[in-house]
């Protein structure tokens, strides 16, 4: 399975690629290969949970909800997490 550009697909495009790559994993491939699909998996869903976060953020704001900038579970273990530049 070869990676595509996902940062011009649309969510739903984004969304039919991943059931795309979950059902790939269940074929029969080397560990390398299923370790690639998992890893673009992996981050194509983390892209995809960031739009909807941002979506969610947009809503609020839109419906003049207070909205809490805290740092939440999501981001422990991302490179910047907890950085203050």
């Amino acid at each position: 399975m070869t990676p595509t550009t996902d940062d011009n697909l649309t969510f739903e495009e984004g969304m039919g690629r991943l059931k795309k790559l979950v059902e790939s994993l269940q074929g029969d491939h080397s560990l390398e290969e299923s370790l690639a699909i998992y890893k673009e998996a992996k981050a194509l869903a983390d892209r995809l949970e960031d739009r909807l976060e941002e979506a969610e953020l947009s809503v609020r704001r839109l419906e003049g909800q207070e909205v809490d900038v805290t740092l939440d579970s999501s981001l422990e273990g991302r490179p910047d997490h907890g950085r203050m530049d």
